[in-house]
């Protein structure tokens, strides 16, 4: 059995008459142990599938669909339910550090309510085990850290607590949401190791959401490529970057620095009005009639999908 399985998951945002249209039927597994990333352009529902899973999205989405954990359907869970599940099950490292912090309370403070929620046994501990975790993530002096608010670091810094507040939970799945955003080179290579150092115990597994492909290629066992709502590329990690088959995943990987920066001509569909058949065929140089019938997502090789009439040689 899966620890996790999204299956046909639809989200609709509704405000003032408007519909904006954020997943279209994703479905995925991820089993235990496993890594997953979801790559993509922002505003392509990456991280909606993130707050969707342990339930923390507004009161204007509708949702439908399943979320299966370990066998248990998410969506139908009483919300009492659902919180005993987030923390010590699942875990969210969120994407804006900046609204995730309380700006009242001290760093060190919101890391040690982790340990007195979570681990009461720990009691009179969590100060040693706040340092030490401030010291695997990078600060210089971890006493000083502690005692500052939020608004004292800088943006990589404050992902840096957000990563040890995710480790301190010990959640059976992390779903990390931009996690190397605003950290340096050196930080970056940290923080990749020390997310290694996470997820690499026995019964835990990774939801890695990002727009940086070399994160995703160090961090993830699979990568599923996600466009305007949908999943078009799915596969072993060395199979979608090393030989894309879906022409979106090639052009996102053409517009890497070591790749000569080829930008993908045109712009994303607005999530309101979405054009009909492929959704990528107005940047596509292989598009043609076909493209107007929305394509489904086929098998493209051994453990590889992709959502294209016309996919890559």
């Amino acid at each position: 059995m899966s620890l996790l399985s999204i299956l046909d998951l639809r989200v609709v945002f509704s405000a003032n008459g408007w519909k904006v249209h954020a997943l279209d039927s994703v479905s995925f597994d991820l089993e235990e142990g496993g890594r997953l990333a979801l790559v993509g352009e922002t505003g392509c529902g990456k991280s909606v599938i993130g707050l969707a899973i342990p339930g923390l999205l507004p009161t204007t989405a509708r949702v439908s669909g399943r979320i299966l954990w370990k066998g248990r359907d998410l969506l139908q869970l009483q919300q009492k339910d659902l919180v005993r599940c987030r923390g010590r099950s699942i875990g969210l490292m969120p994407q804006n550090s900046a609204q995730s912090l309380n700006p009242l309370v001290r760093i060190g403070r919101q890391i040690e309510e982790v340990f007195r929620v979570h681990f009461p046994w720990l009691h009179g501990k969590g100060k040693g085990m706040v340092h030490g975790l401030l010291d695997r993530w990078g600060f210089d002096d971890p006493p000083l850290a502690s005692r500052r608010y939020s608004h004292q670091l800088s943006g990589g810094m404050r992902q840096r607590v957000l990563l040890a507040i995710c480790e301190a939970m010990e959640p059976e799945l992390v779903i990390a949401d931009e996690p190397t955003k605003g950290l340096d080179p050196l930080l970056r290579a940290d923080a990749v190791e020390n997310m290694e150092a996470m997820v690499v115990r026995p019964g835990r597994a990774m939801l890695l959401i990002t727009h940086d492909l070399p994160v995703a290629g160090m961090l993830a066992d699979q990568i599923a490529v996600m466009y305007a709502g949908q999943i078009v590329e799915q596969g072993r990690a060395a199979d979608v970057l090393g030989k894309p088959v879906h022409p979106y995943t090639a052009g996102i990987a053409a517009s890497l620095p070591e790749q000569g920066l080829h930008s993908i001509p045109g712009v994303a569909p607005s999530m309101i009005t979405l054009p009909a058949g492929c959704r990528f065929r107005d940047r596509c140089s292989r598009s043609d009639e076909d493209c107007s019938y929305p394509p489904p997502l086929v098998s493209a090789g051994e453990d590889h999908l992709v959502r294209c009439f016309h996919p890559l040689g």
